[in-house]
């Protein structure tokens, strides 16, 4: 059994080395046929072509909502390499299912941790959104013109909102309506407050409203809704404590266990002592990934 999952692991290893040379090979050859023809062909995944195209998607998506510069084929490719080297390393201590669940809580630490990146992203966003539009509602009322109005807001913000900002400014001065490129910078920052001060921008520039009034009422919502979220940050900081010291004191008293007791080794080792760490270590994990989408609802 032992030598099978090594012998997988290392076939699996040299298969994913032996795909990304030929993908790369094949990327060369595509470089030098663009700089001879102007039609170019979309880029080549190798994680796709290794049949994990739905992960690499899911990736991509989630890299793009926490607003990471991080290519999603290499980290797809990462994952794969780590599911190989935990299959190994697992297989030589005897506990060769532990591999696939070891995986399996990195992937979801994995989805987890861009998910709560992309969350604070939005808390920022939303911030930074309040003070600009604050500076928009003055820019407003001194000269009546939302290009100029969205300049001035961009200048004035910090990353990464002064870049939507700066784009949102290019594609209204580049011809596109005041509608669509709203829409599109509301989807962008993915707030629903962008998107409620979007339609009330829209709404102003449509039936000559004032469109100071309603930057000026979007700001005090967001102001409402922060005021709101530190309440439920402050009640529910306890809760985490709580979860954190508990993952502590069973990660401590395990490895205790494991480094002072050769019995409790030994029966780890048996096939009812792998089938019961496995049951415990999956039951452990999605009981902390529960209680941690609970809160994060609760903060959202």
């Amino acid at each position: 059994m032992l030598a099978a999952t090594l012998l997988a692991a290392a076939v699996l290893t040299s298969f994913l080395a032996l795909e990304v040379f030929r993908v790369e090979k094949r990327e060369q050859l595509r470089a030098r046929i663009e700089r001879l023809s102007p039609i170019k062909s979309p880029r080549a995944s190798v994680a796709a072509s290794l049949g994990a195209g739905i992960l690499e998607r899911r990736l991509k998506r989630a890299i793009k909502e926490a607003g990471l510069e991080v290519s999603a084929d290499g980290a797809a490719l990462s994952l794969l390499f780590s599911f190989a080297l935990l299959t190994g390393v697992f297989s030589l201590l005897g506990l060769p299912l532990f591999g696939p669940l070891a995986f399996l809580i990195l992937l979801i630490g994995a989805f987890q941790g861009l998910k709560s990146l992309a969350k604070r992203r939005r808390r920022l966003l939303e911030e930074q959104l309040r003070f600009a539009l604050y500076e928009m509602a003055s820019s407003l009322r001194v000269v009546p013109n939302l290009a100029s109005a969205l300049e001035a807001a961009a200048e004035s913000s910090e990353e990464p909102l002064a870049q939507e900002l700066r784009r949102l400014t290019s594609e209204i001065s580049g011809g596109a309506s005041v509608e669509a490129a709203l829409a599109a910078f509301a989807a962008r920052l993915s707030l629903e407050t962008a998107r409620v001060w979007a339609d009330s921008v829209t709404f102003a520039a449509r039936a000559g409203a004032d469109a100071a009034a309603a930057c000026e009422r979007a700001a005090k919502r967001i102001g409402e809704r922060l005021a709101g979220r530190r309440e439920v940050t402050s009640r529910a900081a306890g809760a985490k404590s709580q979860i954190v010291g508990i993952s502590a004191i069973f990660a401590a008293f395990f490895a205790f266990m494991l480094t002072t007791s050769p019995e409790f080794l030994a029966t780890l080792k048996s096939p009812l002592g792998k089938a019961s760490l496995a049951y415990a270590a999956l039951s452990y994990a999605l009981g902390l990934f529960w209680a941690e989408r609970v809160i994060g609802k609760e903060l959202a």
